[in-house]
């Protein structure tokens, strides 16, 4: 009865009364964790369940409740529980994966953020953050007061740009942060430029494919549409639009129907042209048939004329069969011809041998019948025709010899007639007599009876022209004589005077003889004028003498000179070109000096003619001294055709060259013919070295077609290894040995920008490496947070909050002892840490490069002149990492709290950001 006086407030049947007992059950304590648990499954009550499952600590049990779908309300406590206890310091290392299992039952965006920015492990905190899918929520992770590395994660999963440059706002200050977004718009507006690249070479392509569906087919046509199509299938057709997917597939489709009638055509063309073959070859083994037929017709015999028609009309059946009639009329028409000259054979055979069996040969009748009979020189002529042509030609030889015979005995007359008729012509009367005396008497013999009328007419012509002579000469030879009289009185000049008389002598003399009684009387007056007016040329024809001379002493003296030359040392030394030269001019004056005395000459040019061979001799021999150079040098230039350094051959080739132009310009027909044969071995290698010039090219191209390609990869692996959630030092050092290997071309444009990130990924893997430092660190950091709030409302005479052991870290374990100790006990350690507090932003101030205070140079330099003794005294062992020692002097800040001084506090944290940005 009085059992119900003693019962558990949290068995009350109220339901207010087991609320407030529930608020005072733990549940870490054991006994009070069963309690709740009993409560949870048992009690009536909702809210007694919810308050019971909002103390439960038990991992099994607040997943299961988050999973169940029963109750709602329940489910939320449950999960909000989930998410208290994630971002407790309670979750040890040993419970974190039992933790992230629990997490993985969590959906809710904003229990995931709470999870992710509160959450005391980082691995808890990547897990929620992977959860979420808002950008804005990942906004708020990438600009919060997280893990860097957290941070970064997040910002790389912000798709949204604008979110993207709101971050970039908040992270001025955050340089790895600020690198990362801007590397991931930049990432954006790349791909936004490569879309529209996209959609203009769509467009383009579209364009040409349309272009190509309205033009008629051509030869490359649909090689052209395959690498259309080609291009048009490497696209990204994601970002193209629907509108220009349609027009490409309705171009593709007219490009086909193109192509297929093309291929259509292609195969009628080529039935066709099997037809037109097979036809052809019909035609061909057609007209095979003719030639052979004819052929062998030609040199067949007219017995087998039968065996000829049969295969004939054969033939001219396959030819109008194949329509070849036209075609092949004229070999038709040869054969018929055959056929037709034996069928005449056949008729006039026995008149043929009716004629040669006669004791005479008739050969009129002969030729007659050779004539009817017309036999082609292209047949083979039977034995009869033979005798027939053989008896014919002895016949008509006989009469031919018996002609010549006759031609000849007459020719000599013949001859003798011509020329008496050209004497006529010319006037020549005495000479015109002596032939008509020698021909009288022979004119009267039998075989020169048809040239008597010939002989009579030249003899009539004889005598008018002997009457004429007499009245035409008298005249012009008195005028001969006027003339040569007046140059008797009225003389001219020297020579002028000279050549008017003898002119005058030569016409006295064309004149011929005259057959007159005055004819003496005149010769003999032109003979005393003529001897008057030569006696004026005497002096002209003294000064012509005296220049004779000079000129034969000037040939004299240049005759020495070549002999004096020729003797000389200077002589078998001297260049062909020079030698050329002499001999030109040695001649063009020999040529000058004149006219000489001929007798006296004649000895003087026979030693310049010597001299002159000499000098020819001279210049042949070095013109072929020069040729066999010239030669060599052919030789060898054919011999660089066979190295195989066509670089070095060419270069010899051009020295060669130089050694041919310093040999000068030889004979002309040798020196051409030994010039095309260098020329063309010249042009040879030197076209051999275009080759090996070009092929080298390429090589380098492709060589560096290669490099780049090995960058592009390079760029890929040093992205890959950025998103790797951790690296390790072989990577990098194996991109830097990738990134050197390049060529320098390829290294200068991305020098600064894989520096950077070497420098991150070093960054990251300082990080990676000294990971427990950097939670102790965060964990450190939340935990001062906390006591600086605590140790501030003490010293402000405020009730400081409740703080447990587990919500701070162990190197703040003092600070915690002085915080239960009260007000005396922290201002105590305030006095403590002072000196300490100063020195630690002196030393952050170093590391940081930053110049201290003037109060602090002195305790400045003592810790420099320390820290340099230290240093000798451990040089065997390796440093600490300057981003270590930053941290580590960070977290004996935290330890050598609180800070009271503003001013140091304002120091050591400028410090520690300036520090921050440099390392």
């Amino acid at each position: 009865m009085f059992a119900r006086f003693f019962r558990p407030k949290w068995q009350h049947p109220k339901v207010e009364v087991r609320l407030q007992a529930v608020s005072l059950l733990q549940g870490n304590n054991p006994d009070q964790a069963k309690i709740l648990l009993e409560l949870l499954h048992q009690d009536s009550a909702t809210e007694v369940r919810a308050a019971a499952l909002a103390r439960i600590q038990d991992w099994d049990t607040l997943t299961r409740f988050a999973g169940d779908n029963a109750d709602s309300i329940l489910r939320d406590v449950a999960i909000r529980r989930l998410a208290d206890l994630l971002s407790s310091n309670g979750v040890t290392d040993g419970d974190q994966q039992g933790a992230l299992q629990c997490l993985e039952k969590v959906s809710q965006p904003d229990v995931l953020l709470h999870i992710a920015l509160r959450a005391n492990a980082l691995p808890l905190q990547q897990a929620a953050m992977a959860r979420l899918e808002d950008d804005y929520a990942l906004l708020k992770i990438a600009s919060g007061q997280v893990d860097q590395s957290l941070r970064i994660q997040a910002a790389e999963r912000i798709n949204d740009r604008e979110v993207l440059e709101q971050l970039l706002k908040l992270c001025q200050n955050h340089k790895r942060l600020q690198r990362t977004v801007r590397d991931k718009l930049n990432s954006y507006k790349q791909q936004e430029k490569d879309a529209d690249q996209q959609r203009q070479q769509g467009e383009h392509l579209c364009e040409s494919l349309e272009a190509l569906a309205r033009t008629g087919w051509f030869p490359h046509y649909k090689a052209k549409l395959e690498g259309i199509s080609q291009q048009w299938h490497a696209l990204n057709h994601a970002v193209l639009q629907s509108t220009l997917l349609q027009r490409f597939e309705h171009a593709a489709e007219q490009c086909q129907q193109v192509v297929k009638a093309e291929l259509q055509r292609q195969e009628q063309e080529e039935s066709a042209r099997h037809l037109q073959q097979q036809q052809a070859e019909q035609r061909s083994a057609l007209i095979s048939a003719y030639t052979q037929l004819l052929e062998q017709a030609r040199s067949a015999l007219p017995e087998q004329a039968s065996h000829f028609r049969q295969a004939l009309s054969q033939i001219v059946q396959r030819a109008a069969e194949l329509g070849m009639s036209e075609q092949t009329s004229k070999r038709h028409s040869d054969i018929s011809n055959i056929l037709s000259v034996w069928q005449r054979y056949a008729e006039l055979s026995p008149q043929l041998e009716s004629v040669l069996q006669g004791e005479e040969t008739d050969s009129e009748r002969l030729s007659e019948l050779l004539k009817q009979l017309e036999w082609p020189d292209t047949l083979t002529a039977p034995d009869l025709l033979s005798e027939s042509y053989t008896r014919l030609g002895v016949v008509k030889k006989a009469a031919r010899e018996a002609k010549v015979a006759e031609r000849e005995s007459r020719q000599p007359i013949e001859n003798k007639l011509d020329q008496m008729a050209r004497h006529l012509k010319a006037g020549r009367s005495k000479a015109a007599s002596r032939i008509a005396s020698q021909l009288e008497e022979r004119m009267q013999e039998a075989h020169l009876l048809s040239l008597q009328p010939r002989f009579a007419q030249l003899q009539e012509q004889l005598h008018e022209l002997v009457d004429w002579q007499g009245f035409a000469i008298r005249p012009k030879k008195e005028q001969l004589i006027a003339a040569m009289q007046a140059l008797a009185t009225s003389p001219l000049a020297g020579a002028e005077q000279l050549a008017r008389i003898r002119k005058y002598n030569q016409e006295w003399r064309g004149l011929g003889t005259d057959p007159t009684s005055t004819a003496q009387d005149l010769w003999q007056a032109f003979r005393e004028a003529s001897d008057q007016a030569f006696a004026h040329c005497q002096s002209y024809l003294e000064e012509q003498a005296a220049l004779r001379a000079d000129n034969l002493q000037k040939r004299q003296q240049l005759t020495t000179q070549l002999e004096e030359f020729i003797q000389s040392s200077a002589f078998p030394s001297a260049e062909g070109n020079f030698l050329e030269q002499l001999r030109h001019t040695a001649r063009q004056q020999w040529q000058a000096y004149s006219p000489v005395e001929r007798q006296e000459s004649e000895t003087l040019q026979a030693r310049f003619d010597v001299y002159m061979e000499q000098l020819s001799d001279a210049i042949v021999s070095y013109r072929k001294q020069q040729e066999d150079a010239k030669e060599a040098i052919v030789n060898e230039t054919v011999e660089l055709l066979s190295w195989t350094d066509i670089i070095a051959a060419t270069r010899r080739a051009k020295t060669l060259q130089q050694d041919w132009k310093a040999l000068g310009q030889g004979r002309r027909r040798q020196d051409q013919v030994l010039w095309q044969r260098f020329r063309e071995c010249c042009d040879e290698l030197f076209q051999r070295r275009d080759s090996v010039l070009q092929a080298q090219k390429v090589e380098r191209l492709e060589r560096f077609e290669a490099a780049n390609q090995e960058a592009e990869r390079f760029d890929q692996v040093l992205g890959e290894v950025i998103n790797q959630s951790r690296i390790n030092e072989e990577q990098i050092k194996t991109l830097i040995q990738q990134f050197q290997s390049l060529p320098s071309v390829l290294q200068e444009p991305r020098q600064e920008h894989v520096d950077e990130q070497l420098e991150m990924l070093e960054q990251r893997l300082l990080e990676q490496q000294h990971q427990p430092l950097m939670t102790l660190l965060q964990q450190t950091r939340s935990a001062a947070a906390v006591l600086a709030e605590a140790e501030q409302a003490i010293l402000s005479d405020k009730a400081a909050t409740d703080i447990e052991p587990s919500d701070t870290s162990e190197p703040l374990a003092t600070r915690l002892a002085a915080i239960r100790q009260g007000k005396s006990a922290i201002l105590q350690r305030v006095d403590e840490v002072s000196e300490a507090q100063r020195m630690l932003c002196i030393r952050m101030e170093l590391l940081a490069g930053l110049d201290s205070p003037e109060q602090d140079q002195s305790l400045r330099m003592q810790y420099q002149l320390g820290k340099l003794q230290a240093s000798m005294a451990q040089a065997d062992k390796g440093t600490v990492p300057l981003f270590v020692q930053m941290h580590e002097l960070e977290l004996e800040w935290y330890e050598n709290g609180p800070v009271i001084n503003a001013v140091l506090q304002n120091r050591f944290h400028s410090a520690l950001e300036k520090a921050k940005a440099r390392y």
